[in-house]
């Protein structure tokens, strides 16, 4: 990986770790699970956003923090918390630009953790 990962190394090791022998591959698992979930909860977030749904904002947004933090996703982390906390306030403002934002660094992450799986 190059200086510019997104992910944090050190929660895929705390994953690997886990790993008991003769199990299936935890991380490749995890990552997995979590390139399908962040999925449908990033078009969550969008239509929370474009709808000004406050609940599916807030709820959608700590959903994505909390499984991105668990991969090391630590800028999704902190979008996730910003976009939580104004779900929960009813709060609108720049929350297109923060959603433009969740959109480029869930497309680094989710190559950076496919690069992950190749590599193994």
């Amino acid at each position: 990986m190059s200086d510019t990962t997104v992910i944090n190394q050190k929660a895929l090791d705390d994953i690997r770790s886990l790993q008991s022998r003769g199990s299936g591959d935890l991380l490749t698992k995890i990552i997995n699970i979590y390139l399908e979930k962040s999925t449908s909860l990033r078009k969550e977030i969008v239509q929370g956003a474009s709808l000004q749904d406050n609940e599916l904002l807030h709820t959608s947004a700590h959903s994505l923090k909390s499984s991105s933090a668990s991969v090391g996703a630590m800028r999704i982390f902190d979008i996730c918390s910003d976009l939580e906390a104004k779900g929960k306030a009813g709060d609108f403002s720049n929350v297109n630009e923060l959603v433009e934002t969740l959109n480029e660094e869930l497309a680094t992450a989710a190559a950076e953790l496919r690069s992950y799986l190749v590599e193994g």
